[in-house]
């Protein structure tokens, strides 16, 4: 009798089962067009992607992917906001290739504001004709608290409004690709609340005004900073004012000079990833950041650095390290034979030190 029931207990739908709770977690994970897919599978899901508080929207998809197919993605993200049946966007995610289409962001935006979204997630390409700025009603939102930014590439943006902007807004994720200065300025100086800032993206020097790029971080309550700009024949400095920063993770630097300006106290962990040594301008004197952005960090417990050789560092020919007074944890990771080198003046610049990490990828 048990043998004959267990092909039966197999053949049970028991997704169909699950509480509705449980099924509308499942659905958050998908693609929004692949939730709508699903009211082919059961009567009682035919209803079911309408009540979605994440939406997803991938013009990536197969089904979206020839450009003959642009105007059936715009209807189809129109349609599913419209017809929506409840009031709540918690997560709005979107991917739109298609610059002639830029109009149209705007009203969706504006659609996920009003109905309370608190992660918004664009990724948008633009052209020279077609500008994409960011609508004024994310600046205006009570409830967004995590925004991400891919824009390819972000030439302008409207001024911010003097006050009130992004009044809960705790995470900031800003990829771009050879962004103006004004525009990345205005957007990190009107964050009041601001705990988390990642920067990354590629600047290439195609932008045909050979100048040296000034990007200012002021954020009063930021706690975590990721840094990661691909960078070859444009400097970069980035001033960061955060007295509350406590963890702090450069990559990729080389020409992206990072300066801390004012208090380090609350620096509690620091992770630096210079680049692969290349040949600079000769009017450039990288000489001294290394060392100066070692100084400014010389206060934190954790403490990662790797680079391919000692080159990277661009060290001046009579350097010598701070003193780490509280490093209790120390990670090095070099390419060449000077690890060592770099090891024995660690130790003795670390008085406080309790575990140590070696890689040397030789």
């Amino acid at each position: 009798m048990d043998s004959m029931a267990k092909p039966e207990a197999r053949d049970q739908d028991r997704i169909s089962k699950l509480p509705n709770e449980v099924v509308h977690c499942i659905f958050s994970f998908l693609p929004t067009v692949d939730a709508v897919r699903t009211t082919v599978l059961s009567k009682r899901w035919s209803k079911m992607w309408a009540k979605l508080k994440t939406l997803d929207f991938d013009s990536n998809k197969k089904e979206f992917r020839d450009y003959e197919d642009a105007f059936s993605f715009v209807t189809f993200v129109t349609r599913v906001l419209f017809f929506r049946k409840v009031s709540e966007i918690h997560k709005f995610r979107l991917k739109m290739p298609y610059p002639q289409y830029i109009p149209h962001i705007e009203d969706w935006v504006f659609t996920a504001v009003i109905r309370n979204v608190v992660e918004l997630d664009l990724h948008v390409f633009e052209t020279g004709v077609d500008v994409f700025v960011l609508p004024e009603c994310i600046y205006w939102c009570k409830t967004l608290r995590v925004l991400k930014l891919h824009l390819t590439p972000w030439t302008r943006t409207d001024d911010p409004p003097a006050s009130g902007c992004f009044p809960s807004l705790k995470f900031l994720h800003v990829s771009v690709y050879n962004p103006r200065e004004t525009t990345m300025n205005l957007l990190f100086s009107c964050c009041p609340v601001l705990e988390g800032l990642t920067i990354d993206g590629t600047i290439d020097g195609n932008t045909g005004d050979h100048i040296n790029y000034n990007f200012k971080v002021s954020a009063p309550e930021l706690k975590t900073l990721r840094i990661s700009l691909e960078n070859i024949y444009e400097p970069v400095d980035v001033h960061i004012n955060a007295p509350k920063l406590e963890n702090l993770d450069l990559k990729c630097l080389g020409l992206t000079n990072c300066f801390l300006i004012g208090s380090t106290k609350a620096l509690v962990n620091a992770s630096i990833a210079f680049r692969e040594h290349f040949e600079v301008d000769k009017k450039l004197d990288l000489s001294t950041f290394a060392m100066a952005l070692l100084d400014r960090i010389s206060n934190v417990k954790f403490l990662s650095l790797s680079a391919h050789c000692l080159e990277d560092l661009h060290l001046p020919e009579d350097w010598h390290l701070p003193v780490f007074h509280n490093v209790n944890q120390l990670r090095l990771a070099f390419w060449d034979h000077n690890l060592l080198e770099l090891l024995a003046v660690f130790l003795n610049s670390a008085p406080t030190l309790e575990d140590l990490v070696l890689e040397d990828v030789t």
